[in-house]
């Protein structure tokens, strides 16, 4: 009995075929299904340490544990002056692996400077200090911790905690006066 090509090609081919399909699918199924899903927090930085390159950021009563490494973005950050970033407020992209959070991004909180405002640079700011004492506020809105540690002369510390808690009340200052914050994050 004679065959021709495509008597056998066609049996051994197609199955052949569907295997693959059928193969590729469930390893791109199975590859997907083992990627960790991304995480987010935004706190601020309670711990840094660099030799287990690892920080702690605390959101309301959650502390968390994640690390960084070669592959980690940061955004607004020195990665070789990563302790200046405790105390900061962070949002950080993770994911876990193997029990372990792992930064896929750790970025400083950028704050917008909202309408009607204006951003001023530090040489400014000297220079009204010196000029026009009196008729301005100095609002330092860092922790009162970091607060303590250093400020500006002549500022007041309100903390932004306790202006989003309190709202316009905490600003109880003569409408004449122009009021500057400042923080230690970036803007």
């Amino acid at each position: 009995m004679r065959y021709s090509r495509g008597a056998l090609f066609k049996p051994l081919v197609v199955p052949l075929i569907f295997l693959v399909l059928l193969f590729w699918g469930s390893f791109s199924a199975l590859h997907s299904a083992s990627q960790p899903a991304e995480k987010k927090i935004k706190g601020q930085v309670t711990a840094v340490a660099v030799t287990i390159q690892t920080i702690t950021v605390q959101q309301r009563d959650q502390r968390i544990n994640i690390k960084w490494d070669k592959n980690t973005v940061f955004k607004h950050i020195d990665p070789a002056k990563i302790r200046e970033i405790q105390g900061q407020e962070v949002e950080v992209t993770y994911v876990e692996v193997g029990g372990q959070n792992i930064a896929k991004v750790i970025a400083l909180a950028v704050v917008e400077v909202p309408p009607g405002a204006k951003e001023i640079k530090t040489n400014e700011l000297a220079k009204l200090i010196a000029e026009k004492p009196g008729t301005f506020v100095l609002i330092d809105s860092r922790p009162p911790a970091r607060f303590r540690a250093s400020y500006i002369p002549t500022a007041i510390n309100l903390p932004i905690s306790v202006m989003e808690r309190l709202g316009e009340a905490s600003l109880p200052f003569p409408k004449d006066k122009t009021l500057i914050f400042y923080c230690g994050g970036v803007t």
